[in-house]
């Protein structure tokens, strides 16, 4: 832990001198002897969080931070764009609506409006749920790449939750195949008795699916084939315009999939 501390230390320094530090400079304003800090400038060098620059030979934080903020950031700014779009979706569908991303191999609510009827899905924000439970799961991790996918489904300890939960990796399979194919994923009472959410992913500007947008209410009022054949249309038709706002450029996918629906 001293290890980590001294080389978070180090990254923290460097981050308030754009222009770089010598070692001898970051030894002095740490405290470290000459050796030790350029064992730890090496270190983070061949990890590629730092750089040298060739003509100052001091050294810099490389631009590997500037993903790992956007990482973090990106669920907040999907959060405050997705708000009219979430509202307009509540709208049309009468029910509550929520914007998820993945949380190693969980789904987390990160933005929601609230179905105005008395009776109704209620999840709050934060919560975590196994992700090949939960319909907004099954719509991301259906797209990730095959070896990812396959590191994922190793990790999931399958048991019976409820008597419609997903319990061996063949059916799961079987189920994301579907997700691809129509570009939507439904939780049947899989994860909550009473229960029933239909979801469709979102893409950034890599073609990555990074979250989910889903339509969630009680079975007593929505049927499987409402979900399918009607609110499958809305948060697919939600999901193309929040990837848009996300920077996919790569549209082809979903108007295929919202002219099968006749939309």
């Amino acid at each position: 832990m001293q290890s980590i501390d001294k080389a978070l230390r180090l990254i923290e320094v460097l981050s308030e001198y754009g222009e770089g530090l010598s070692v001898s400079e970051l030894s002095k304003l740490l405290n470290f002897p000459n050796s030790t800090t350029h064992r730890y400038l090496m270190d983070l060098e061949n990890s590629d969080y730092i750089k040298q620059c060739p003509d100052t030979k001091r050294y810099k934080l490389s631009l590997k931070f500037l993903k790992i903020s956007a990482n973090i950031m990106q669920p907040l700014n999907l959060r405050k764009i997705s708000e009219t779009y979430l509202m307009s979706l509540m709208r049309k569908s009468s029910e509550t609506v929520h914007i998820s991303v993945m949380d190693k191999d969980h789904i987390v609510f990160v933005g929601k409006v609230e179905s105005i009827q008395g009776i109704r899905s209620v999840a709050a924000l934060g919560i975590r749920k196994e992700a090949y439970q939960t319909a907004s799961g099954k719509a991301i991790i259906a797209f990730m790449p095959e070896q990812e996918l396959e590191s994922h489904i190793s990790r999931i300890n399958f048991r019976t939750y409820l008597p419609n939960t997903i319990t061996n990796r063949e059916e799961l399979l079987r189920d994301l195949q579907s997700v691809k194919q129509n570009g939507y994923a439904v939780d049947n009472e899989e994860y909550e008795l009473g229960g029933i959410c239909v979801a469709s992913p979102i893409f950034d500007d890599s073609g990555r699916a990074i979250a989910a947008v889903s339509i969630s209410g009680p079975t007593t009022r929505v049927s499987l084939e409402k979900a399918k054949n009607e609110f499958s249309v809305y948060v697919k038709e939600t999901a193309v315009q929040l990837s848009r706002e996300m920077g996919y450029l790569n549209q082809e996918y979903f108007h295929e999939l919202l002219d099968k629906a006749g939309w």
